[in-house]
């Protein structure tokens, strides 16, 4: 006799499969975007070289820098607290965006403001030291300290599509950006431009545009208003702890390559860690998509005491996600030589390296979004500053011995170590708080 299927068995099937479908479906469109922007990075690689392509990373890591620090905090903060009302609770979600509007506007002109103090000190200081020595670096590092501050501008709009959980607009804007910036590049390789800066030029543009078109799509009482001060105490007391972590994982996500470039490492060197990290962002897309997935239910389940099922339901497709990653490591030689060409041979041995931090990030990734859901955000705070202090350690140590590979390494044994870490403080914090669920119905 057949076992008819209970109700039991039916719900326990769609606990697994309805938080796996918008994880795939964000995915699937990043894929599409990182597509872009993937070919985007391999097609300035192939025309500049690994030389040349080295000084276009750095400008292109300090646009990424500027960012991170500027927009993810309050955008992650804005996400946590909006979540937890329905649209129909708009009223009551509109004081934390007002709160972050005014905040992205004074992060953005302290951003130029510094930026520009810093490249007017660096103008005078170089034009009294090395007369006639070319100075259109520095206007480019100002420029991508702006491009920075407009993707943070940018990542308000984005929190409104990810707080009301509309990821076909959120994915709109993101794939729009990418092919913006694609056919920019393939406009100058058309003709047969070798400038980097144009190629920069080219990065800078779309990030300009996607603002200006992704605000036009907010409702217009998100666009000012006066300022409530309860929303933003609340923001603060939580947010700081946000901020500190971010600025933290920003910085130790681009202190190996800053690392490299301040040290004697040569500029082919620093090409081909530049392509191995453009490669890394295949991973790092898999962990951002499921970040933004997890992180606004996250939130829904902590209001309604449900985030041992939150947790039970997110770990499966998150360890699906990591196997994937993992089965690239075998492949690395081929996409190298798919991506860059034989120019950037030995780049795969810092891929592989890095992408063994990334999958233990992954996995990583529901216990994370799980504290700041539960408020402790200082917690992810403490977690990342030792992986940065872990970082610069192992960097102080491991780059003198080998170089580029040893900068992979260090990167990755940190991460390893701070997923662990927040991982199992998660785990104990969660069942600690609901220590009548028996661990085998938990997981």
């Amino acid at each position: 006799m057949v076992k008819q299927p209970t109700s039991r068995d039916v719900a326990s099937t769609e606990r697994w499969y309805k938080p796996f479908l918008p994880i795939v479906s964000l995915l699937g469109g990043r894929i599409f975007a990182a597509g872009a922007a993937f070919l985007s990075n391999v097609l300035v690689a192939r025309q500049l070289g690994p030389d040349d392509y080295g000084a276009f990373y750095l400008l292109f890591t300090v646009m990424t820098l500027v960012a991170g620090l500027t927009g993810p905090p309050l955008d992650t903060v804005l996400v946590r607290f909006a979540a937890q009302f329905s649209p129909a609770e708009f009223d009551r979600a509109r004081g934390y965006f007002i709160a972050v509007f005014w905040m992205k506007w004074g992060m953005f002109v302290l951003t130029v403001t510094v930026a520009s103090l810093i490249s007017y000190v660096a103008f005078v200081v170089f034009d009294l030291t090395v007369p006639g020595l070319p100075l259109h670096g520095i206007q480019y590092l100002l420029a991508a300290c702006t491009g920075g501050a407009v993707l943070a501008l940018w990542g308000y709009s984005q929190a409104w599509f990810q707080a009301q959980q509309r990821f076909r607009v959120y994915l709109t804007f993101e794939i729009l950006a990418a092919v913006l910036r694609l056919l920019g590049v393939v406009v100058l390789l058309a003709l047969g431009v070798k400038h980097l800066h144009l190629y920069f030029s080219a990065y800078l543009l779309p990030a300009v545009m996607v603002w200006l078109l992704g605000w036009s799509r907010l409702p217009r009482a998100l666009l000012g208003g006066r300022l409530q001060r309860a929303a933003l105490v609340e923001l603060l007391h939580f947010g700081k702890w946000v901020l500190l972590a971010a600025i933290a994982n920003t910085l130790v996500q681009r202190v190996d390559f800053l690392w490299l470039s301040l040290t004697s490492a040569s500029e082919t060197m620093l090409g081909q860690y530049g392509a191995a990290l453009s490669l890394v962002l295949i991973g790092e897309l898999i962990v951002l998509s499921n970040y933004h997935v997890l992180l606004p239910r996250a939130s829904q389940a902590y209001r309604s005491g449900s985030l041992v099922s939150f947790l039970r339901q997110s770990l499966r497709p998150t360890a699906l996600f990591a196997l994937c990653l993992a089965l690239l490591i075998p492949v690395s030689p081929w996409l190298r030589a798919l991506a860059f060409g034989s120019e950037y041979a030995g780049t795969e041995y810092y891929f592989s390296v890095l992408l063994i931090g990334v999958i233990a990030a992954t996995l990583s990734t529901p216990f994370g979004v799980a504290l700041y859901a539960l408020g402790v955000s200082q917690t992810v705070a403490v977690w990342e500053f030792l992986r940065l202090a872990g970082t610069v350690s192992a960097l102080t140590f491991c780059v003198p011995l080998w170089g580029g590979l040893g900068a992979a390494i260090a990167v990755s044994i940190a991460r390893l170590f701070c997923s662990v870490g927040i991982s199992i403080h998660a785990y104990r914090t969660i069942f600690r708080q609901n220590a009548s669920v028996p661990l085998k119905d938990a997981l």
